[in-house]
């Protein structure tokens, strides 16, 4: 197995906080995968521009958190990114109910 991983994983520096956050989307995938088996999402109305189905609202939820941590790196680096991650968490509750 240690060496599969050398060969495959090798070229990133994995540290336990990268790895959770792989680990979490890959579940969350997952979990939408199987809920989207079972009960198929209907595209609907939301504040959001377009009409979207619950795939939708993820994707747009993921690149959100990836743009507003981008944007407090560069404006604050390091400091206090647990604000950034706090607004983030907000933002995508509020694109999974009201998007």
């Amino acid at each position: 197995m240690g060496d599969w991983y050398a060969e495959n994983f090798g070229w990133m520096y994995w540290t336990v906080p990268s790895a959770l956050v792989i680990g979490g989307l890959l579940c969350t995938i997952a979990a939408m995968a199987v809920w989207d088996r079972f009960s198929p999402s209907v595209a609907r109305a939301g504040f959001l521009p377009m009409p979207t189905t619950r795939g939708d609202r993820l994707f747009i939820s993921v690149m959100s958190i990836v743009g507003v941590h981008l944007i407090w790196l560069a404006f604050f680096g390091t400091a206090f990114v647990w604000i950034g991650t706090a607004i983030t968490v907000l933002w995508c509750v509020v694109v999974a109910r009201w998007g």
